[in-house]
């Protein structure tokens, strides 16, 4: 857990609300969580600065969130192999129910990416669904199969999310 977490110098610029959604996926891929150090009563706000956490920043929270809700509790930070990995950081986490994995198109937040694939190994059969951090918008759904996977990433501009539930681990669960 990093507490106190905010920007420096100042509370609020052109692009808060983006560096502190990729700060905060990123901190969960890496088992990790923060709190922010809230200066939402004014933008502007200088010398420890804080962040300012309006609407824009609450809605990628709850994205984030959701994403996050029933994920398993011993997911585990594995890697995941990214076609392009001079663009785009890949994370992931692997757990018997979940598996997730997170990307940032790091050089090129101005257009889509597209033509990037991932290879991942999952334990199970299962769904799985990219969705788009900023929104919570899902952009893709697909069956997959058990093992050594290449999966095809829909194009995206800033980030994207990827979350599998595992058939087993959901009948598991019901019964």
């Amino acid at each position: 857990m990093v507490g106190e977490q905010g920007n420096s110098g100042q509370n609020w610029d052109e692009r808060p609300a983006v560096r502190m959604r990729l700060r905060a996926w990123t901190a969960f891929f890496a088992e990790g969580t923060f709190i922010f150090w809230n200066t939402s009563a004014i933008k502007n706000y200088r010398s420890s600065a804080g962040i300012y956490l309006g609407p824009e920043e609450r809605g990628h929270l709850r994205v984030l969130r959701r994403f996050m809700r029933g994920f398993d509790p011993r997911a585990r930070i594995v890697s995941v192999g990214v076609s392009a990995p001079a663009n785009v950081r890949g994370y992931g986490l692997s757990g018997p129910h979940r598996f997730g994995a997170y990307l940032h198109a790091f050089r090129n937040q101005a257009s889509p990416t597209t033509g990037v694939r991932i290879t991942i190994r999952t334990r199970s059969p299962g769904s799985a669904t990219w969705i788009d951090p900023a929104d919570g918008r899902v952009l893709a759904r697909k069956a997959i199969a058990r093992g050594t996977q290449r999966l095809t990433v829909p194009p995206f501009v800033v980030d994207v999310a990827l979350k599998i539930s595992f058939r087993r681990a959901a009948a598991a669960l019901r019964n």
